[in-house]
Order: C-alpha cells, then structure tokens, then sequence
C-alpha cells in the first residue's frame, strides 16, 4: 500500500465509531525507514480463527450466536458507511469469549474497500 493510500484509508477508519467494530486510535512511527502502523483496540482472545482451533476448548451455542450476531452488526455498521470489507474470514473477527456474561466480536478493517 502507497503512503497516500495508507494515509487516506486512516483517515476514513478514524471516523468509525461502533460497538463491533475494532476501535482505531492513532498511526505510529514503527521504527527505522519510517515503517507505519496502526494502533487499535486490544482483544484477549485475538482472532475467532484462534479461539476456534484451540485444543480441549470450544464455544457453546450460545456464545456462538452472540459472535454470530456481533459480527453481521459489526458488517452492518460498515455498508451503512458505504464500506465493502471483501475479506470478512475468522482471521478478521477479533473477540473476547472471557466474560461468561457476554462474549464480544469486532470486526477488523484489516482489508477494506472504500
């Protein structure tokens, strides 16, 4: 990605406020030859790709829908904002399945078309 893409495309996510959507909070300087990178939200868990491919483990229905349902909101929100996201997959689900109240899904805007 260009350097005015990359500047382009954070400006656009900075302005995205939702509940299921990974919060964006600013762009860093990542070192030596002034590699960029973006700062977000922190999710326990990591991926849904990771949760699911753990051993020993597994999600119940019910957490299940929950994630389910996070995450067609989460899409929701995005076309609202005329956003098409092209890559929606477990790697670009983020959750937190800890609490035993309320597992979260937020989506990642890891690969967006705006």
């Amino acid at each position: 990605m260009k350097i005015a893409e990359f500047w382009r495309v954070a400006a656009i996510i900075s302005k995205l406020h939702h509940p299921n959507i990974l919060a964006f909070y600013g762009v860093v300087n990542n070192g030596p030859g002034e590699t960029l990178a973006t700062v977000t939200e922190f999710m326990v868990n990591g991926s849904l790709k990771k949760v699911l491919l753990r051993k020993g483990k597994h999600l119940d229905w019910r957490k299940r829908i929950m994630v389910a349902m996070d995450a067609a909101i989460g899409m929701e929100y995005l076309h609202s904002k005329d956003i098409v996201h092209f890559d929606l997959k477990c790697d670009n689900l983020l959750v937190n399945v800890n609490d035993p109240s309320r597992p979260i899904c937020k989506v990642s805007y890891k690969s967006v078309v705006l």
